[in-house]
Protein backbone atom coordinates (compact mmCIF):
# COMPACT_ATOMS: atom_id res chain seq x y z
CA UNK A 1 0.00 0.00 0.00
CA UNK A 2 1.21 3.68 -0.84
CA UNK A 3 1.23 5.97 2.15
CA UNK A 4 -0.80 8.70 1.38
CA UNK A 5 1.79 11.05 2.93
CA UNK A 6 5.29 11.42 4.18
CA UNK A 7 6.84 13.05 7.32
CA UNK A 8 10.36 14.10 6.39
CA UNK A 9 12.79 16.24 7.93
CA UNK A 10 13.73 19.33 6.07
CA UNK A 11 16.87 21.64 7.11
CA UNK A 12 15.10 24.40 8.59
CA UNK A 13 17.12 27.76 10.41
CA UNK A 14 16.09 28.06 14.04
CA UNK A 15 16.44 31.35 13.74
CA UNK A 16 12.88 32.80 13.04
CA UNK A 17 13.04 35.49 10.34
CA UNK A 18 15.28 33.02 8.34
CA UNK A 19 12.76 29.90 8.78
CA UNK A 20 9.76 32.34 7.83
CA UNK A 21 11.91 33.73 4.44
CA UNK A 22 12.45 30.12 3.54
CA UNK A 23 8.92 28.19 4.11
CA UNK A 24 7.55 31.76 2.27
CA UNK A 25 9.81 31.18 -0.56
CA UNK A 26 8.62 27.29 -0.62
CA UNK A 27 5.14 27.76 -0.26
CA UNK A 28 5.59 30.23 -3.43
CA UNK A 29 7.44 27.37 -5.49
CA UNK A 30 3.68 25.54 -4.58
CA UNK A 31 6.07 23.56 -1.72
CA UNK A 32 4.66 24.33 1.18
CA UNK A 33 0.74 22.81 0.95
CA UNK A 34 -0.33 23.65 4.51
CA UNK A 35 1.46 24.16 8.24
CA UNK A 36 0.02 24.26 11.41
CA UNK A 37 1.92 27.24 13.78
CA UNK A 38 2.22 29.03 17.14
CA UNK A 39 3.75 32.38 16.91
CA UNK A 40 4.76 33.89 20.29
CA UNK A 41 4.52 37.90 20.44
CA UNK A 42 5.47 40.74 22.52
CA UNK A 43 4.74 40.24 25.71
CA UNK A 44 4.04 36.61 26.18
CA UNK A 45 0.95 36.45 23.72
CA UNK A 46 0.82 33.89 21.15
CA UNK A 47 -0.96 32.74 18.33
CA UNK A 48 -2.30 29.58 17.16
CA UNK A 49 -3.68 28.38 13.71
CA UNK A 50 -3.42 25.83 10.64
CA UNK A 51 -3.61 26.41 7.28
CA UNK A 52 -3.78 24.14 3.73
CA UNK A 53 -3.50 20.65 4.21
CA UNK A 54 -3.26 20.77 7.61
CA UNK A 55 -6.07 22.70 8.19
CA UNK A 56 -8.21 20.47 5.67
CA UNK A 57 -7.13 17.40 6.85
CA UNK A 58 -7.41 17.67 10.82
CA UNK A 59 -6.23 14.00 11.96
CA UNK A 60 -3.45 14.51 9.85
CA UNK A 61 -2.97 18.01 11.48
CA UNK A 62 -3.20 16.12 14.73
CA UNK A 63 -0.86 13.85 14.01
CA UNK A 64 2.16 16.25 12.92
CA UNK A 65 1.40 18.50 15.81
CA UNK A 66 2.27 15.71 18.07
CA UNK A 67 5.25 15.03 16.75
CA UNK A 68 6.40 17.98 17.19
CA UNK A 69 4.74 17.74 20.78
CA UNK A 70 7.28 15.03 20.74
CA UNK A 71 10.54 16.65 19.58
CA UNK A 72 10.02 19.75 21.82
CA UNK A 73 9.44 17.17 25.05
CA UNK A 74 12.32 15.54 24.00
CA UNK A 75 14.17 18.90 23.89
CA UNK A 76 12.83 20.09 27.44
CA UNK A 77 14.28 17.03 29.00
CA UNK A 78 17.85 17.42 26.88
CA UNK A 79 17.75 14.25 24.57
CA UNK A 80 17.30 16.33 21.29
CA UNK A 81 16.03 14.01 18.55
Amino acid sequence: MTKPFTLADGAVSHDTLQALRELTASAERGGVTGMAYIVTERGKTYQVNATGLIYDSPTFGIGTVVILLYRLVMRAIGRDT
